[in-house]
């Protein structure tokens, strides 16, 4: 299995127009915002009718971090994280909030899907 290959594949995502199909390699990051889940894209945005915690159910962990209780980020874009402010940087500039309290843990991650990853592509698969 190529390293990237789950990073390839495409999750339903119920919208309040119908279905959606999306990559899951094009998931920046997602928001809470109520009930409802706001997610974007590389290149766009849309809303979803499922609450943040079900949305985290569909993502694939190895990719995805509940920062925080308003927001999902996606590893693979990770830029840059302030540790005073508790904030992340995504590479499209964005900016996702950092729980105090999950501050550990997403260094931990962070630094196990890096060391996983790299040591996956070294190999050559």
């Amino acid at each position: 299995m190529h390293v990237f290959e789950e990073y390839n594949e495409l999750i339903l995502i119920p919208s309040f127009k119908g279905i959606k199909g999306v990559a899951v390699k094009t998931i920046m990051y997602c928001e809470a915002y109520g009930n409802y889940t706001k997610i974007y894209q590389s290149d766009s945005s849309f809303t979803t009718n499922l609450s943040l915690k079900h949305v985290e159910q569909i993502l694939p962990k190895k990719f995805f971090f509940r920062c925080h209780k308003s927001y999902i980020m996606n590893f693979m874009f990770f830029s840059e994280l302030h540790i005073a402010e508790d904030v992340i940087h995504l590479e499209n500039k964005a900016l996702v909030k950092l729980s105090k309290h999950k501050k550990r843990e997403f260094v931990a991650e962070l630094n196990s899907f890096v060391t996983e990853n790299n040591a996956k592509l070294t190999k050559g698969h």
